[in-house]
């Protein structure tokens, strides 16, 4: 059986529990991400890597509650502050899908033909990738981020 806490204060497990910590779609939707930050430090042991997703172009998804968005930049100051090393920050990037998906209202009739339109964007932003990176690169759909803990 898990253990059940909140992100918003301290998280139910002694200092040093875990080797890695995944936070996929959830810093968004913690209004103290520097606590949450500061937790995910707090279990990992020395070595221990965190992994975070975080969304970018999207539409507001408030379930629970969705407060931030985070760039690049951010991210990593985010984690230096919280005591990390070695942060890596890549974007997920692509115009035709974060079109699609600011557009998800208008697609939901159609169920599970919606992947149709969906692998459409998807190849499209491979397309446009290859002829005009620069400007694919601007549209970011969110944010992959791997960050250690050192060793002391």
């Amino acid at each position: 059986m898990g253990a059940v806490g909140s992100l918003e204060g301290g998280l139910p497990f002694s200092d040093g529990s875990f080797d890695v910590v995944l936070a996929l779609n959830v810093l968004e939707h913690v209004f103290n991400h520097a606590g949450l930050v500061a937790e995910i430090y707090r279990v990992l042991a020395c070595g221990g890597r965190t992994y975070i997703y975080v969304p970018f172009l999207i539409r507001i998804h408030p379930s629970p509650e969705d407060f931030f968005r985070y760039t690049e930049r951010a991210l990593r100051v985010i984690l230096e502050r919280g005591g990390f090393a070695d942060i890596r920050v890549h974007a997920i990037t692509g115009l035709a899908a974060s079109l699609f998906d600011l557009a998800a209202p208008l697609t939901l009739p159609l169920g599970r033909l919606r992947a149709v339109p969906a692998m459409a964007a998807v190849t499209v932003d491979a397309v446009l990738r290859r002829l005009r990176p620069a400007g694919v690169s601007k549209y970011v759909l969110g944010y992959t981020c791997e960050a250690v803990k050192p060793s002391r």
